[in-house]
């Protein structure tokens, strides 16, 4: 998760890309563009990780900055969903999500 906000940060959007899950990477895919394409127009921030809490082959990563969703697949970790902010009721919104 860090290498993903590290390649971010660097504008790496290849790389950024290669580290969210393959469904949050399809996600930001349009007709028009790629992961990478759309991936450097966000504001994704990371920080100082706080917490983290781990579930099975799930895990939310609450940064000083962000909140960030990871799933564990047979490659390692990878980011499921990032840029979320959580809401007064329901799910979480996310700028990048499975």
């Amino acid at each position: 998760m860090t290498a993903f906000f590290t390649a971010v940060t660097a504008h790496r959007d290849t790389k950024a890309c290669a580290d969210l899950a393959p469904q949050a990477a399809r996600s930001l895919a349009t007709s028009d563009s790629s992961c990478a394409d759309e991936i450097g127009k966000l504001k994704l921030s990371g920080g100082t990780i706080r917490t983290v809490r781990v579930w099975g082959e799930r895990a939310q990563v609450l940064l000083s900055r962000d909140t960030v969703f990871l799933t564990r697949l047979r490659e390692g970790w990878k980011v499921a969903a990032a840029g979320c902010r959580r809401q007064a009721e329901g799910p979480y919104d996310c700028d990048v999500e499975a």
